[in-house]
């Protein structure tokens, strides 16, 4: 439904000024009459567009006021807006507590259990070999065979030879490091330097990545967006170009600050193989040749490393996606297509 004053303006524009209207006239003798009469018209069509304006405006004015943020209307309209994004980020955060309770519930006694296992059979063939001494060569190439078999068999099953000389209680799977390793599952990096060992352990896994991968990459693909609508209000190429390059600028000073950040918290790691880590892991290439190993604080800060540095790159690569979507399209409107395949032919 049109608005009244363009509806208005538009029937009276009906009675402007136009070459066939002055024809009649002049066959009719009622020039000066029709000329008045148009300028009256378009005088009139003026005023009601000027009004109906002014009233969108005012109304408009008042929306605004009455939904001010400071006033409750405001607020409640506000956290209605929001809370769809909350709810989603909430549900991802419990999805990944409750998966790496479950994968800590479920992995740990396997763990505690394999590890007795090995550590019985690898000092029962120490013993067999410090024994051997009168034993013949075939017997002592057995047993050292024997060992190396052992050896791979346990690194098989996520135990260093380290570990095979010793017995505690100690686990890989805590309850950080679950976390840790749920959050690279549902962001589809996989280090590989925590995997399932067990049968159950490895049908979670299936699972849980089947439903959490889509609802974290919704979740991050969300945010992203969020923040790519504050930043790109004005539609303008100019702008969308500025967006752009800060994006990226943001993006790879977000990559160095890191880069330094881990430099410190690993000092094995030269810039270069920080940098290398965090280009890998907000790529969500994730190799598992470089991995973060420490303690509670050092985990939290590597989680929160991926999630705001997904963020990021899903940020960049929609804002840049979305310009060059928009030069491509300029450009095949451009392009001629009939006449250049008319040259061919011609050819």
């Amino acid at each position: 439904m049109h608005p009244p004053g363009r509806f208005l303006a538009g029937h009276l524009s009906a009675f402007y000024f136009t070459p066939a209207a002055a024809l009649i006239a002049k066959n009719h003798s009622d020039w000066a009459q029709l000329q008045l009469l148009s300028n009256a018209a378009a005088n009139t069509a003026s005023q009601v567009h000027f009004t109906s304006s002014a009233r969108r405006r005012n109304a408009m004015i008042i929306d605004s006021n009455n939904n001010d943020d400071d006033s409750p209307k405001g607020i409640i309209a506000n956290l209605r807006l929001a809370l769809p994004h909350i709810a989603l980020i909430s549900a991802t955060l419990c999805y990944i507590f409750l998966g790496a309770s479950i994968f800590a519930y479920i992995e740990k006694p396997y763990e505690l259990e394999n590890h007795q296992r090995h550590y019985s059979q690898y000092q029962y063939l120490m013993a067999n070999i410090l024994s051997s001494a009168n034993d013949s060569q075939a017997d002592i190439d057995h047993l050292l065979d024997t060992f190396t078999h052992l050896n791979f068999l346990a690194f098989e099953a996520g135990l260093k030879p380290a570990d095979l000389a010793k017995l505690n209680n100690s686990t890989r799977w805590t309850m950080i490091s679950s976390v840790f390793f749920t959050t690279t599952v549902l962001t589809s990096i996989g280090y590989g330097n925590l995997i399932p060992i067990s049968t159950h352990g490895q049908i979670f896994c299936m699972c849980y990545a089947i439903f959490g991968i889509p609802l974290t990459l919704i979740t991050i693909a969300d945010v992203a967006k969020f923040v790519a609508d504050l930043l790109i209000m004005d539609p303008t190429e100019d702008v969308k170009t500025t967006r752009q390059l800060m994006v990226l600028v943001v993006l790879l000073g977000y990559m160095a600050i890191s880069a330094c950040v881990y430099t410190i918290l690993e000092p094995t790691w030269s810039f270069v193989d920080a940098f290398y880590f965090c280009l890998v892991s907000l790529m969500t290439v994730g190799f598992g040749d470089l991995y973060p190993v420490g303690n509670f604080q050092y985990m939290m800060v590597s989680i929160i490393f991926i999630f705001i540095g997904l963020v990021i790159t899903t940020l960049a690569v929609d804002v840049s996606g979305s310009v060059c979507i928009d030069k491509i399209h300029s450009l095949g409107r451009g392009f001629d297509a009939i006449r250049v395949l008319k040259a061919i032919r011609k050819k």
